[in-house]
């Protein structure tokens, strides 16, 4: 492989293990700074590639050890539900301002260990059901999703744009598939419903449903299958639930949420995944 191709690879294998090794130090059980953790509905789908998945939703409080603020975060982790292996996660933190109360903001990033598995698209959707959810409480949520991908397209255009190195313009190519695969989910005719708010930045609004939909850990299971539909002349993606398991036991169910959820981050936590 060219140079710099593999450097380019290289790069987002390293920004994964980053972003993974970021999330096992947030929720580690061994970090003092989170409080209140809880656990959210656990959701089973199948990818388009045929993957079965199972997605475990879950939120917490992490207190920043410099200022002490306290953050509210709302994360998934994604699994090969044969193997139990992380193949994709997100973490957004939830804020509000004290001069709209009913109003929350949600941010944050997605990230896919192994890619050509139709992985983020049932990870988005689980996650959007989430917001729904909490939405359905009362509150107004704001979905923002950041286009790091232009952001890094217009650094390499800025770096290579008077090379004529076939693998430098070929990394140019795939950043341009890439920045347009981006726009067809997460742009202003994407298939996830979020509108542009800038060229860098995009909003999707949540508001109340009229049928209230019970709380987030009230929730056990939920089985799902995307699905297309046009609304506007626009072909949204949605989650289409087949089957929904309410909590019974809310101590035992919290208890079993726990060790499952220490299962999945044992391989980091024992340094499987590089510390950077």
């Amino acid at each position: 492989m060219a140079e710099v191709l593999k450097r380019y690879e290289d790069q987002q294998s390293t920004q994964y293990s980053r972003s993974l090794n970021k999330l096992v130090r947030l929720i580690s059980f061994e970090d003092m700074d989170v409080l209140n953790r809880s656990y959210g509905p656990k959701y089973y789908t199948t990818t388009k590639m045929g993957l079965p998945l199972v997605i475990s939703t879950y939120s917490y409080t992490y207190l920043q050890c410099v200022t002490k603020d306290k953050m509210d975060v709302l994360a998934a982790i994604a699994q090969e539900e044969e193997t139990g292996e992380i193949v994709g996660h997100m973490t957004n933190g939830i804020y509000g301002y004290p001069d709209s109360p009913n109003v929350l903001n949600a941010s944050g990033e997605i990230t896919v260990g192994k890619r050509g598995l139709g992985i983020s698209t049932p990870l988005n959707l689980a996650f959007m059901d989430v917001l729904q959810r909490i939405s359905d409480q009362g509150k107004i949520i704001k979905w923002w999703k950041s286009n790091d991908n232009l952001k890094t397209l217009k650094a390499y255009r800025k770096q290579y744009k008077n090379s004529s190195d076939p693998d430098e313009q070929k990394l140019l190519q795939l950043l341009e598939i890439e920045q347009q695969r981006w726009q067809s989910v997460y742009g202003a005719s994407g298939t996830l419903g979020i509108e542009q708010y800038n060229e860098l930045e995009g909003v999707r609004v949540f508001t109340p449903r009229t049928i209230l939909s019970p709380k987030i850990d009230e929730i056990d299971t939920i089985l799902f299958a995307p699905m297309m539909k046009e609304e506007n002349g626009r072909r949204l993606c949605e989650i289409n639930i087949l089957k929904e398991e309410p909590v019974l036991e809310p101590k035992e169910h919290a208890r079993i949420r726990e060790n499952e959820l220490r299962l999945a981050l044992a391989p980091a936590i024992k340094g499987r995944v590089v510390s950077l």
